[in-house]
């Protein structure tokens, strides 16, 4: 016994010595990291379950709905643009969607039906205007581009109450191709532009007269601009701006004489490019030059020459806004 005493004792003198004896300590908190672990799986679920449903929406969004160059053609892909214009203070005329032409009132939110799209198809017409009086519409078709803004196009004129059609020509010509046509700023008054000439009419059962003659195919324009005035000056073909009354008409006379012509390659689908010359001055060369007229409507054309300050008389200048 005393044998077994003793080692006892060093035992115990051993244990409380030693320090290389592990010391437990107290019990660790297994239900809180329990609780922690439970937590962390749930959030990894919840965020591999987003993950199936947005791979599934995705799917079913592109299955059998790969995108084809025809897409790019379709309704979807497009651009609408409503070609709205106000003809009042509180009337818009625009184009819907479908194809049809409305008159809105922005007061009361009443809207009336003009013209349906089934005139447009029946036409093949692309292009429209209404007349201020709202009896009848400018249709322009076989519409073809010229430059960015520019265009060509026959015009007929539609009557909105009988739909009687009839052309929009010069009176020397049938079957015209026009480089611009519109109304005016009051009733039925038309104006058009035809070999680089301007014409008018009063009304539509009335005979047009010519109110430019120095008109040449692209060398000198009157009412509409040319290829650097267009592009570069104007951002737009029409070169000629109404009164607000609708007696006189201001209009640009450009004369590309004296411009270096660029030669334009054409790919037409021929064999060989086609080439289309056009007046492009660069650096250092001549720009056209620019004259503003105004001419009376209301009986005998009178046409006068509004001039710049004398201090342009000796230099370049550009004509950049006219404005009444």
């Amino acid at each position: 016994m005393n044998q077994s005493a003793g080692v006892a004792q060093n035992v115990r003198r051993y244990s409380s010595d030693d320090k290389d004896v592990p010391d437990f300590g107290p019990d660790r908190n297994w239900k809180g990291i329990a609780i922690s672990l439970l937590v962390i799986m749930v959030i990894l679920s919840l965020i591999g379950l987003a993950i199936v449903l947005l791979s599934k929406n995705d799917g079913a969004k592109s299955l059998g709905t790969q995108l084809t160059l025809d897409d790019l053609f379709q309704r979807e892909f497009q651009v609408h643009d409503p070609d709205a214009k106000w003809i009042n203070d509180e009337e818009i005329i625009f184009r819907s969607w479908d194809g049809d032409v409305f008159k809105a009132n922005t007061q009361s939110n009443e809207t009336d039906l003009l013209l349906k799209n089934t005139t447009f198809a029946t036409f093949k017409a692309s292009k429209f205007a209404v007349s201020p009086d709202l009896n009848f519409v400018l249709l322009g078709y076989d519409v073809k581009q010229v430059y960015r803004y520019s265009f060509l196009a026959s015009y007929l004129i539609y009557n909105l109450h009988t739909r009687e059609v009839q052309e929009l020509n010069p009176p020397e010509v049938s079957d015209s191709v026009l480089q611009f046509a519109s109304w005016g700023v009051r009733d039925q008054q038309l104006v058009y532009v035809f070999e680089n000439n301007i014409y008018y009419q009063t009304d539509v059962k009335s005979s047009s007269w010519r109110l430019t003659s120095s008109g040449q195919e692209g060398v000198v324009f009157n009412g509409i601009a040319d290829w650097l005035y267009e592009e570069e000056v104007l951002h737009s073909q029409v070169a000629h701006w109404w009164s607000p009354d609708g007696s006189r008409l201001a209009y640009l006379n450009l004369n590309d004489t004296l411009v270096p012509n660029m030669l334009l390659p054409r790919f037409t689908g021929t064999l060989y490019p086609r080439g289309q010359l056009y007046p492009y001055p660069k650096v250092g060369q001549v720009n056209p030059t620019v004259k503003l007229y105004v001419v009376t409507l209301d009986g005998g054309s009178q046409t006068t020459e509004l001039r710049p300050p004398n201090s342009f008389e000796k230099s370049d200048y550009y004509i950049t806004m006219v404005k009444w």
